[in-house]
């Protein structure tokens, strides 16, 4: 919806700074171009120290790749919540700026519904899934390692790693009305209604094996839905992560960022 204060915004393709072919984002989430330019206005001339500096944090540019306007920050050891804010070809924050909360341990985004936003890839901070999909998510405890900054010169300063891990909490029961999510249990029903009308116009429509199955998975389900685990249990350590001298076997690079071979090695 356009801004009646703002004549620019009448333009539908002002939010690509009218150039469409290079900035168009369907998905709404910030570019490399928006990101940039925001460090540019706030860092000035230092602003590639911090791009840089970033790259070797996967976790933190995935959170900002995510984010949109309006999509709120939480992070999880303190609490503190921010909020992202549309401005022309780039974004504001409701506070603050953004290296501030770089380095803070793990975080929840959170879109304008107050949803949160799936993080399958890293630490999956806030996420719920019921007992059985927490088995079949092959991963009782994420981990991954943070680089820290100092930031107190200006620019960005390597310090230490932060080894970050998220386990789930105990178990929560759910009231028993939340069965009501248990979409195998309406197929059974309907199998059952099914049944019946083959019985009356004298069709068998009857197959043991698909009873004993829909039963199966509706119990399972059930239960899984009266069951939820939160990902909400956090520890954090500190480690002096020493690289290896480089050499010409990439493994020689490889181990400056613990967290792969695909991430840069902090700028020291």
């Amino acid at each position: 919806m356009p801004n009646p204060g703002n004549p620019q915004s009448l333009n539908r393709y002002a939010y690509t700074l009218n150039n469409p072919l290079r900035y168009t984002d369907p998905s709404g989430h910030y570019t490399n171009d928006e990101i940039q330019k925001y460090l540019q206005e706030t860092y000035g001339v230092d602003w590639q120290s911090y791009w840089e500096a970033w790259q070797a944090d996967p976790y933190w540019m995935w959170i900002l790749d995510q984010a949109q306007d309006n999509y709120l920050l939480e992070i999880a050891a303190t609490g503190i919540t921010i909020q992202f804010r549309g401005k022309a070809g780039s974004f504001t924050l409701s506070e603050g700026k953004l290296h501030e909360y770089q380095g803070q341990g793990a975080y929840a985004l959170y879109n304008e519904s107050k949803e949160l936003v799936k993080d399958i890839s890293w630490l999956g901070y806030g996420s719920e899934k019921g007992t059985f999909g927490r088995m079949a998510d092959g991963k009782w405890r994420r981990s991954y390692f943070q680089p820290i900054y100092d930031y107190s010169g200006g620019k960005p300063v390597f310090t230490q790693w932060r080894y970050i891990t998220v386990g789930y909490s105990k178990p929560d029961w759910q009231p028993i009305w939340r069965v009501g999510d248990n979409v195998p249990a309406f197929l059974s029903v309907g199998y059952s209604i099914a049944e019946r009308l083959g019985s009356k116009v004298g069709t068998s429509l009857a197959c043991p094996q698909l009873e004993g199955a829909l039963l199966v998975w509706s119990g399972l389900t059930a239960m899984d839905n009266l069951t939820v685990n939160t990902a909400d249990m956090v520890t954090y350590q500190y480690v002096n992560w020493t690289p290896p001298p480089s050499g010409p076997h990439p493994a020689s690079t490889a181990l400056q960022n613990p967290n792969g071979i695909g991430y840069p090695a902090p700028p020291r």
